[in-house]
């Protein structure tokens, strides 16, 4: 396997996403809410405070013994939210674990949950790349980026093929992130949330 290869095949997301994924699937397993219709905005907002630190914790990017802020871990919910929910999200989240819409209150940790492993994963995506790329020479920068065509050229637009493929080779590590995230695509075809 050459380098590149093996880059490829370790940020693959059946390596990424899908581990991360299995820690938040158990992060929601294992937290226990009363119900799934939440009236008190107080309630709900300790609800979703304490979801986002177990969640942290589970996916490692907190330590177990170490509980952050309420307020942290609100803004850090609402962060993630407005991904899925828009400029508004802590309302419409409130709203839907008030009424029960889209899941209610369960609905809302599976979407914080789930934008949680896309960002942690993107991240990981991201330093695995970018550490690949900067510790090449720019004669095998150039040279990955020509195998990443070799290889992988079916996969891009034409325009980005033909000739040189310059473009292709020069913004490899933007390239290799794309290349990731189409994988996620092509596995989450079918899949259900």
């Amino acid at each position: 396997m050459s380098k590149l290869d093996q880059l490829l095949e370790s940020i693959h997301p059946h390596r990424t996403r899908e581990v991360i994924h299995r820690r938040a699937d158990e992060a929601l397993a294992g937290f226990r809410i009363r119900a799934n219709i939440v009236s008190d905005a107080i309630v709900f907002h300790d609800i979703v405070c304490r979801f986002v630190g177990h969640l942290d914790n589970h996916l490692r990017l907190v330590p177990y013994h170490v509980e952050l802020p309420a307020d942290m871990r609100w803004r850090r919910a609402v962060e993630l939210l407005r991904k899925t929910l828009g400029p508004h999200a802590e309302l419409a989240a409130f709203d839907m674990a008030r009424s029960g819409a889209e899941g209610g209150l369960y609905g809302v940790l599976r979407r914080l949950a789930r934008e949680a492993v896309a960002e942690q994963a993107d991240k990981e995506v991201a330093q695995r790349v970018d550490s690949f790329c900067q510790r090449l020479t720019a004669e095998e920068y150039l040279a990955a980026g020509q195998e990443y065509l070799c290889k992988h050229g079916h996969l891009l637009p034409r325009e980005m093929t033909t000739g040189f493929g310059g473009r292709a080779c020069v913004n490899l590590a933007e390239l290799l992130k794309k290349h990731h995230r189409a994988l996620t695509a092509l596995n989450e075809v079918g899949r259900t949330h």
